[in-house]
């Protein structure tokens, strides 16, 4: 049935050029019904961009809400790290920047620092991971683990970070008893991906249970490892600066394994405001994120590992189940405010959820 947008008027923005699935994000989780426009002939209150058309020319955009051709621009951000430092300090100090919001997924380093800018931020694969069909797969897993291995360590080591921690300690002897695997570069990992969600497609029909496998996009768990292993050694997409936190710790965190995080300060803080624990050793964390150089890094983690291979802490899993406890009962009903709420923040006028509410009344 075709949308009225005449009778919902007040609770549709006007979009510029956005993908087609945050078109579709903004209605489901923002109660918005986007109305795409294609010029500026007349003023528009409220119009929702993607950050690539944004990034591509910042003064543009500003020039058009300074002189009010925009009412309000709202940025939608996949990729917090591609919001430089440079783009954020002119952003801070536009004298429009209050209409100037973003939506982010992902933190910006020090975010706290720019005042006058307005902003949302959130981690979606959090919510992507928290599907119920993965629920079911946790619950089947939590009756059959029985770890007799160590460590399960996937990475691809592209950067020079996971490069570092790959050839010091990748083929050591610490991993003698473990599940490791590192894919020398996204498309043999892509390619991999494909095939096993393919196959699962073909065998079972697309449905609600492929939409799940999809949700971990190139990092599907490995529930064979997760049974066996002990424990999972996590590398982050980006590990200083901005960035977000991806499938790569929200799915063992998910499935209830402990997890050892190798990210930035800010992201570990991010983490532990969200609620989430680590196990910790010996102050292994505070002296890994205050270590500047890498070879120290290498052998702190080092330290941390053998400490964990010999003793197998039950207080490791301990955490690990109160965290997965926190990630399905807790943090599922947190995404709903933050983004409900973030969407009305930025935009500043009633959603669907409104309407809705006062249409039930029979």
């Amino acid at each position: 049935m075709a949308v009225n947008i005449d009778m919902i008027e007040e609770i549709t923005i006007s979009s510029y050029k956005i993908p087609d699935w945050l078109e579709q994000q903004v209605f489901e989780s923002g109660g918005y019904r986007c109305v795409p426009i294609v010029s500026f002939s007349k003023t528009v209150d409220t119009l929702l961009i993607y950050e690539d058309e944004y990034l591509m020319d910042q003064d543009h955009w500003h020039n058009l809400v300074k002189t009010k051709v925009i009412g309000v621009l709202v940025v939608y951000s996949g990729h917090a790290w591609k919001f430089s430092k440079d783009t954020l300090d002119r952003l801070d100090s536009f004298e429009c920047a209050d209409r100037v919001r973003i939506f982010a997924n992902g933190h910006w380093k020090d975010r706290e620092q720019y005042k006058n800018i307005v902003s949302v931020h959130y981690n979606v694969q959090e919510h992507a991971t928290s599907h119920h069909v993965i629920f079911q797969l946790y619950r089947m897993l939590k009756k059959r683990r029985n770890p007799s291995k160590d460590f399960v360590w996937f990475t691809v080591p592209k950067d020079d970070y996971r490069k570092k921690f790959v050839q010091e300690l990748g083929k050591s002897e610490i991993f003698t008893n473990s599940m490791t695997s590192f894919e020398m570069s996204n498309e043999s990992l892509h390619n991999k991906v494909n095939a096993v969600v393919d196959k699962l497609k073909t065998t079972y029909g697309a449905s609600s249970w492929s939409n799940a496998v999809d949700s971990f996009g190139n990092g599907l768990p490995n529930l064979r490892a997760y049974e066996n292993c002990f424990c999972e050694i996590v590398l982050e997409t980006k590990n200083s600066g901005s960035y977000h936190i991806t499938e790569k710790f929200y799915r063992p965190t998910a499935f209830s394994v402990p997890v050892i995080l190798l990210g930035g300060k800010e992201m570990h803080r991010q983490l532990r405001q969200d609620g989430f624990r680590f196990y910790d050793h010996n102050n292994f964390y505070e002296k890994f994120h205050g270590a500047d150089d890498i070879d120290i890094k290498v052998t702190l983690l080092k330290d941390f590992l053998i400490h964990v291979k010999e003793h197998r802490p039950q207080a490791m899993q301990d955490i690990a189940e109160l965290n997965a406890e926190h990630f399905w009962h807790k943090r599922k009903n947190e995404y709903y405010d933050t983004v409900t709420s973030g969407w009305r923040k930025l935009v500043g006028k009633e959603n669907i959820l409104d309407r809705i509410y006062n249409d039930l009344d029979t």
